[in-house]
């Protein structure tokens, strides 16, 4: 049991953390992808500017992918998570992101010549903590 007087102490779960444990709970793998600023000479040379992007559609609304963002870094501070760049799920619709107005408008305002906008594809697991969380959500 967590220690609510602790100065660390993480808050309770909030509903889109519940939500994202019953849909990892469901479903194993959820994809999510960052985007990046990355130099075209040099690809090694990147920055992140937005992680972890969630998105469920393609015209989710910016509020919605910053509230998942949020609740997926919890997630992952509670231990409940992995989030893995670079290891992308088979048959997952990366475009999805491509196309969202939050990649487009990310994409648009990148416009130094020595930048260019780059979407790193992933995924989101369970680790065995944040199964057990979830089995005890589904108890609840």
């Amino acid at each position: 049991m967590p220690c609510a007087n602790c100065p660390n102490a993480l808050p309770p779960l909030t509903e889109p953390e519940k939500a994202l444990l019953t849909k990892l709970s469901t479903y194993a793998y959820l994809p999510v992808c960052r985007f990046l600023v990355r130099s075209p000479e040099n690809p090694e040379l990147s920055f992140v500017m937005s992680a972890p992007v969630y998105l469920e559609a393609e015209d989710s609304a910016p509020d919605a992918a910053k509230t998942w963002g949020e609740a997926l870094l919890l997630l992952q501070k509670r231990g409940y998570i992995t989030l893995d760049y670079g290891v992308p799920i088979s048959g997952a619709d990366y475009d999805l992101y491509r196309r969202s107005r939050r990649y487009q408008d990310f994409a648009f305002g990148c416009t130094l010549p020595s930048a260019e906008p780059y979407l790193e594809e992933g995924s989101v697991s369970l680790t065995l903590q944040g199964q057990e969380q979830a089995d005890e959500l589904d108890l609840l």
